[in-house]
């Protein structure tokens, strides 16, 4: 019985099983070994992250711009998993040696999404390439506008798709119907940094590995309605919070507290 007096019922009527048992089931968890790995799991047993479409692409295309030494902006949201996602991939660059800035729009003035405004903004700054993250599906004109001033985007989102995709050089969003990954509810932006670890190694490049921080900001980004791979990242930014030491603070944490996210 709830604190409002309400019964709680489980939609499983299996009588052999117990309520553990049940909950489980009906996350499709039949098995010990998945039992196991749901409450106990690792990093190791991730989906590959280029069965995400566009995937190589954007991989591809980011190498080469932290090789040659290209401008990237990231443009976050305003919302929590905007904000956390913006600093993965901060950090990420940062460890990489890339020349990068961040924008992150604001709530009221800006509302969500790119604007044409950001992206003259972003042409005078010198800005190569921008890598939205959390958002950009929807950003028809804005991405063909980008594409008219020199610029090339690479959109990183988990939102629904609309009736037009926009002109992106690449766009992960594993909604799109002939993206074969495993999991539409996703975490998109720790995913693209493990697929350039995982090029890097592959193509015997320098491989850029995801900060620590990563997980933690995971933590913070995804705390709600997890499922599948994005329920171990979590997991292990809460066992990082409790146990990690302060360090001295990255050039992408000062730049986010400047930002007043």
């Amino acid at each position: 019985m709830s604190i409002l007096g309400k019964k709680w019922v489980i939609e499983n009527e299996n009588k052999a099983l117990n309520v553990v048992a049940k909950l489980l089931e009906n996350r499709g968890i039949t098995t010990p070994d998945k039992a196991d790995w749901f409450f106990k799991g690792d990093l190791t047993r991730l989906h590959d992250p280029f069965l995400l479409k566009d995937m190589q692409k954007a991989v591809d295309r980011i190498a080469r711009a932290i090789e040659n030494q290209e401008s990237i902006m990231i443009f976050g949201d305003y919302d929590v998993d905007g904000i956390t996602g913006a600093a993965i991939m901060a950090d990420f660059l940062e460890n990489a040696g890339a020349k990068w800035q961040v924008t992150l729009p604001h709530r009221e003035k800006d509302g969500y999404g790119m604007k044409p405004y950001f992206m003259e903004r972003f042409k005078a700054a010198g800005i190569d390439l921008i890598i939205t993250v959390d958002c950009g599906t929807s950003n028809l004109e804005e991405i063909k506008l980008a594409n008219e001033l020199g610029m090339e985007v690479i959109v990183t989102d988990h939102h629904s798709l609309p009736a037009e995709l926009p002109p992106a050089l690449a766009i992960v969003n594993p909604h799109q119907t002939d993206c074969v990954y495993q999991q539409r509810s996703l975490w998109i932006h720790h995913r693209l940094q493990s697929g350039h670890s995982a090029r890097s190694a592959f193509y015997g490049r320098k491989c850029y590995r995801l900060p620590r921080s990563a997980a933690q900001h995971c933590m913070f980004g995804r705390g709600g309605g997890l499922h599948g791979t994005d329920r171990r990242k979590p997991h292990f930014g809460a066992r990082r919070i409790k146990t990690a030491r302060r360090r001295q603070k990255s050039r992408a944490h000062r730049t986010f507290e400047r930002s007043g996210h």
